[in-house]
């Protein structure tokens, strides 16, 4: 098993894939410039067996052109699939990235297009989500946090009446969704 680091969306938009590939949905350079200490801890990342490879921050390399806004970032718990929000009111999607196992993008495609949920009273874009054991995807958007199959199925939305920025699996089996001026929970069943 790998041990990884991630540093939760919510704080930076950055999260690690084991084999030591930093994915970010910013502007690396820009956060260099502003979140120097962030950069400093992740220099100094130490694992068990040997000191971390991310001694130096290397030049950003862009993954994906496709995307106007891209923004929040989960992994499935393989790390062979990456899914990535387009915060974009015009353009709202969430697309998948099958991985290769260096950490470098072998394919994506447009997981689902949230035009549909796009609705008068459903305030909010793709934004945050998380990945479950089984690799369904709770993403919030438009309304709340809509749970997908991982082929992109809607299974079902959970509508929370004002924008949902973000959603996060504990480890107690609660769904936790900040929620514009709230954090709620939800009891998942058989988690």
């Amino acid at each position: 098993m790998f041990t990884s680091l991630i540093l939760r969306t919510d704080l930076m938009g950055w999260k690690m894939i084991p084999r030591e590939n930093l994915i970010s949905t910013e502007f690396i350079k820009s956060m260099l410039k502003h979140f120097p200490k962030k950069i400093d801890q992740l220099k100094n990342y130490e694992t068990t067996k040997k000191k971390s490879e991310l001694n130096s921050v290397a030049e950003p390399e862009l993954l994906d052109r496709t995307m106007s806004r891209p923004n929040g970032i989960a992994l499935n718990l393989k790390q062979d699939r990456l899914y990535v929000s387009n915060s974009d009111k015009s353009d709202p999607l969430w697309k998948a990235f099958n991985l290769s196992k260096k950490g470098k993008i072998a394919s994506n495609e447009i997981f689902f297009d949230a035009k549909p949920l796009v609705k008068p009273d459903r305030v909010g874009v793709p934004d945050g989500m998380t990945v479950d054991k089984e690799g369904n995807v709770f993403a919030s958007g438009p309304g709340g946090v809509h749970v997908f199959s991982p082929n992109g199925v809607i299974l079902g939305s959970i509508l929370t009446e004002s924008k949902s920025s973000n959603a996060e699996i504990g480890g107690d089996g609660y769904l936790y969704i900040t929620a514009h001026n709230k954090v709620l929970r939800i009891k998942l069943k058989g988690k």
